[in-house]
């Protein structure tokens, strides 16, 4: 007989998935609680520098997400030549 990997059984415990979801939202805290604190507890880092930083970050996944956006757009015009305008992401939803 095989044992199941460790993840298996981790997630076995986990009553079912609200508890799994709100296990995962309190450890995401953690890690941003984490983060905060790495910068606010460093005396080289100013409050600025923590704050430019993180809304840096945010721009990064910002930017990047546009361009997955625009390639996924450039696929679908692709798929469909000839269809005048462009499928947006609230298309797909109806």
């Amino acid at each position: 007989m095989t044992k199941a990997p460790n993840w298996v059984e981790e997630v076995s415990t986990f009553r079912d998935k609200d508890s799994l979801l709100k296990e995962y939202a309190a450890q995401r805290k953690d890690r941003m609680g984490d983060a905060l604190n790495d910068y606010l507890n460093d005396d080289k880092v100013s409050a600025r520098q923590a704050y430019e930083e993180m809304l840096s970050e945010a721009i990064e996944w910002r930017d990047y997400h546009q361009k997955q956006l625009a390639k996924a757009q450039q696929f679908i015009d692709l798929c469909h030549p000839n269809r005048a305008e462009s499928y947006s992401s609230l298309d797909l939803l109806d």
